[in-house]
């Protein structure tokens, strides 16, 4: 349960979470962007 829980923990965090270094885009909008 403990990997599932991190898994989704860092889920929610690329998908979610807005960096300001990143101009408001999460980290996998800028991952794709990039790809």
């Amino acid at each position: 349960h403990a990997k599932r829980a991190a898994k989704s923990a860092i889920n929610l965090y690329n998908e979610i979470r807005l960096h300001l270094s990143l101009d408001y885009k999460t980290p996998n909008m800028v991952y794709q962007l990039s790809a």
